[in-house]
């Protein structure tokens, strides 16, 4: 079967110089652990056949530049939440006037099992409003837990490959769905 959604960018959100939000029990900072993650999502999108590429240690600008350059199909940012240490859960932000933005963000929501699902999340200004709407590719920013309240942290962090294949199945289940509407729209032509 020949995949339409095969090429995908895997960015590491934030950067060196500006590593985002901390987990002050652990002193881990979200840009750390997220390219734990990004690797693992990457070896596991090489078991699946898909071409990937991370992007580890760019800004933002540079990092849309460098995406917008080349031919991915897929490209996604991730990240963690920050707010009261009390609030948890896993989130996936799209560009709000991305019909298949919207489809891989609850693709991917409804597979993540590790912690509580807070949805999908159209974004027209607040934070991931600009990656999701400045990348050719279908783009989302996965937010998979947050990173100040350590219960909800470890829960998912303590099975960062587990993460990696719910992420990757969400994937897979955008890849079905595109695939079945883009046969409908062919066959109504």
């Amino acid at each position: 079967m020949n995949l339409l959604y095969k090429n995908i960018c895997i960015c590491v959100g934030h950067y060196k110089a500006k590593q985002g939000a901390v987990s002050k029990e652990l002193h881990i900072t979200e840009w750390s652990i997220n390219q734990l993650l990004a690797y693992a999502l990457d070896d596991e999108c090489i078991l699946r056949g898909l071409n990937t590429q991370v992007i580890y240690n760019l800004n933002l600008t540079r990092k849309l530049k460098t995406i917008n350059i080349r031919h991915f199909d897929i490209a996604f940012d991730l990240h963690c939440n920050a707010f009261d240490g009390l609030t948890i859960g896993h989130e996936v932000l799209y560009w709000h006037k991305s019909a298949l933005g919207k489809l891989l963000a609850e693709s991917i929501t409804n597979n993540i099992t590790l912690n509580h699902d807070r949805g999908s999340k159209p974004v027209r200004s607040e934070a991931g409003s600009y990656f999701c709407k400045n990348i050719k590719p279908v783009a989302v920013v996965i937010e998979s837990c947050f990173i100040d309240n350590p219960t909800d942290f470890m829960m998912v962090m303590s099975d960062i490959k587990g993460l990696a294949k719910q992420i990757m199945n969400g994937i897979s289940s955008f890849e079905f769905t595109a695939r079945v509407i883009n046969s409908r729209v062919n066959y109504q032509s």
